[in-house]
C-alpha cells in the first residue's frame, strides 16, 4: 500500500514536507492488518518484494518494494529507478496479486522477458507472467533476480458487503479490511483501477465510514475545460473574468468538512497543478479575483486509470503532486481477477432491478457460466449494464438464461469459448495476439477445472500433477473462481 522504496531517491522539495507526517498513520494501517478484527480472518498474503540487479549498468542495486503497483524505468517517479540506457523511461510493472506478483511490460523499446517469454509482445491487460523467489527477468539488458517475497498473515474481511460495495472474492474482502482501517484516518487516497471498477463507489464508502460531517463531492476531471478549470476548482469573485456574473465557490469549498473525489486526476492541466498542490498542503483556497485565502478542511480521494508515473516522466504531471496524492495508494482489482464475484454481483444487480419492479427474477446457472466467459473490459459497470438491459427486455420472465443474456448483448461475440471452435475465417475477426491469448486463458481455466474435478480438495496432489507449486495453483483456482470440494468435485 505504501509507495515503493527506491534505490535512487529523487530530490524532495519543500512542498513535500507534510509527507513524513503522514507516514505514521499509513504505517499504523499496515501494522493493524497483521491482526484480525471482528468479522475478519488471517490469510497468508505476499508482503515486501526484494529485488537485486544482477547484470547491467545498475548491477548490485537492491530494491525493497511494498506498493500494490510498482513500476520500473528511467523516469524519476518509478519505484525501481534505473540508469541503464537499454531501459525505457517507463519499462515494466509489477502488480501485487493474491498469490504473488505479476510482471507486465509497459510498451518498452527493448522488451521485458521472463521464463523465455517476451512480455512486450503480449496484449497489455493479459500479457502477464507471475514471478516468485528465485525468479529472474530482463528489462532491456538489465537482469533482475527476485531475492525474496515475504509472506505475512494479513487480515481479510469475511463480509460480502461494505457500504455500497459488494464482493465475496479474496481481493475484495482484502480491500474491505483495508478500507475499514483507512476510512477513519485523515489520509488522502489515490485509487488505481480500470474504467468501470467502481472507484467512485469506493470513494463514497470511504467517506461514509469516515465520520466526516461535510458532503461528498465528486468531480470528473475529464469534464473540465482548459479555460474554466481553475474557476471550477478554486471558485471566483464576481467580475473576475468575462461571464463571472456572481461570486461562486469552487469544488474545494463545496466539499469543506467532507470529501472531494477527483476522478481522472491526471486530466488536470499541468499549469494548474502547482496551485492544486498548494491547496492540498496548506488547506487554503484563494478564489480567482480575490487576494485572501479561505480555509478548507477537505479530504482528497483521487482516482485514475492512467499510469501517472509515466505522465511524470513525460512531464505531463508534477512529481511533487504525484508524491503528495500517492501517500496511500490502493489498487482496485478488475473483474477478471475476481471471477467468483461475477455471479454474486450479477444476482445482486438482478435482485435490485426486480425489487424496483415489485417482482422476483432469478438468474440461471448457465447464465452465470456465460458471464464468466467474458473478458470484462468494462468491468463491474459492464456487468451492471448487461443485467439491467436483459431484465428490461425480458419483462414477465421468472428466470433469465444464457440465451436471454446473449440475445440482448454483443458481449459474447468473439469470446474465448467461441474462439476454440470457430471457423478459420471467423477467428480473423480479432487480432492474432488477442485471439491467441483468449484461447490460452480458456485452456488454463478448463485445465484447472479438470484438476479440481479429479483431485477435489487434494490441492497439493493436483499441483504436483500439473507441475505447479501449491500456492500458484491456488492462485489460479482463485483467478478462475474454482472452488474445490472434498470427494473429487469442483465448481466454477
Amino acid at each position: 500500500m505504501a509507495c515503493g522504496v527506491r534505490a535512487i531517491e529523487p530530490p524532495r522539495d519543500q512542498a513535500l514536507g507534510t509527507i513524513s507526517a503522514m507516514e505514521k498513520p499509513k504505517n499504523e494501517i499496515v501494522s493493524t492488518l497483521k491482526e484480525a478484527r471482528r468479522e475478519e480472518r488471517l490469510m497468508p498474503m505476499p508482503g515486501r518484494l526484494h529485488l537485486v540487479v544482477r547484470q547491467g549498468a545498475d548491477e548490485g542495486a537492491k530494491f525493497a518494494l511494498d506498493g500494490p503497483v510498482m513500476t520500473g524505468g528511467r523516469g524519476e517517479a518509478h519505484d525501481i529507478r534505473l540508469t541503464d540506457p537499454s531501459v525505457s523511461t517507463t519499462h515494466f510493472e509489477l502488480t501485487r496479486r493474491n498469490g504473488g506478483i505479476d510482471l507486465r511490460d509497459l510498451g518498452s523499446s527493448n522488451g521485458t522477458y521472463a521464463g523465455g517469454h517476451g512480455l512486450s509482445t503480449l496484449p497489455p491487460k493479459t500479457g502477464l507472467v507471475q514471478i516468485y523467489p528465485t525468479s529472474m527477468f530482463w528489462a532491456g539488458k538489465v537482469l533482475f533476480e527476485v531475492v525474496d517475497l515475504e509472506v505475512i498473515p494479513t487480515a481479510i474481511s469475511t463480509r460480502t458487503q461494505l457500504g455500497s460495495l459488494y464482493g465475496q472474492s479474496v481481493p475484495m474482502q482484502q480491500l474491505f479490511a483495508v478500507l475499514e482501517r483507512l476510512a477513519p484516518t485523515r489520509l488522502d487516497v489515490l485509487l488505481l483501477g480500470e474504467t468501470g471498477t467502481g472507484k467512485e463507489e469506493i470513494a463514497r464508502t470511504i467517506h461514509e465510514l469516515s465520520g466526516r460531517s461535510g458532503p461528498f463531492v465528486a468531480l470528473d476531471s475529464t469534464q473540465l475545460t482548459q479555460s474554466l478549470s481553475e474557476s471550477r476548482l478554486m471558485g471566483h469573485r464576481k467580475g473576475a473574468f468575462t461571464g463571472a456574473s456572481e461570486d461562486a465557490m469552487g469544488y474545494f469549498e463545496a466539499a469543506n468538512g467532507g470529501t472531494l473525489f477527483i476522478d481522472e486526476i491526471g486530466e488536470i492541466p499541468f499549469e494548474l497543478q502547482s496551485r492544486f498542490l498548494r491547496v492540498i498542503d496548506r488547506k487554503e483556497v484563494t478564489r480567482i479575483g480575490e487576494t485572501f485565502p479561505r480555509s478548507v478542511d477537505v479530504r482528497l480521494i483521487a482516482a485514475t486509470h492512467r499510469n501517472l508515473k509515466d505522465d511524470v516522466s513525460e512531464h505531463r504531471f508534477r512529481l511533487d503532486l504525484f508524491q503528495r496524492i500517492a501517500t496511500m495508494t490502493l489498487r482496485i482489482p478488475p473483474l477478471r481477477e475476481r471471477t467468483s464475484d461475477i455471479g454474486f454481483l450479477a444476482r445482486h444487480f438482478l435482485t435490485l432491478d426486480a425489487e424496483r419492479s415489485n417482482c422476483h427474477v432469478e438468474l440461471a446457472d448457465d447464465a452465470i457460466r456465460a458471464l464468466e466467459q467474458l473478458l470484462w473490459e468494462g468491468n463491474v459497470r459492464q456487468l451492471r449494464g448487461i443485467i439491467f438491459r436483459t431484465f428490461s427486455m425480458t419483462s414477465g420472465q421468472s428466470v433469465l438464461t444464457a440465451a436471454d443474456l446473449k440475445r440482448y448483448g454483443t458481449e459474447w461475440e468473439g469470446t474465448a469459448t467461441d474462439l476454440v471452435s470457430m471457423p478459420h475465417a471467423s477467428i480473423l475477426d480479432s487480432p492474432m495476439k488477442i485471439a491467441r491469448q483468449r484461447m490460452i486463458d480458456e485452456f488454463d481455466r478448463r485445465y484447472c477445472l479438470a484438476l479440481g474435478e479429479r483431485f477435489g480438495s487434494r490441492v497439493r496432489e493436483a499441483a504436483d500433477h500439473a507441475g505447479f507449486s501449491e500456492r500458484h495453483l491456488r492462485t489460479l483456482f482463485e483467478r478462475f473462481g474454482i472452488r474445490v470440494r472434498p470427494g473429487g468435485e469442483s465448481e466454477a
